[in-house]
């Protein structure tokens, strides 16, 4: 599980849903981000956006 106790229920939701992966299983909150992964992150929750409006 999460060691860190900042936003775990956001991080949770965004792993369940497919938002975000993580690395080896485990999501790192202090990593740092490339544009690219930012970029697949808004795509993501973009897709998952669109489904809940239709």
């Amino acid at each position: 599980m999460l060691r860190y106790k900042y936003n775990v229920e956001e991080l949770e939701f965004c792993t369940k849903a497919g938002i975000i992966e993580g690395f080896n299983g485990k999501v790192n909150p202090k990593g740092e981000l490339t544009r690219a992964e930012f970029m697949t992150i808004l795509a993501r929750l973009d897709s998952l956006i669109e489904e809940q409006i239709k």
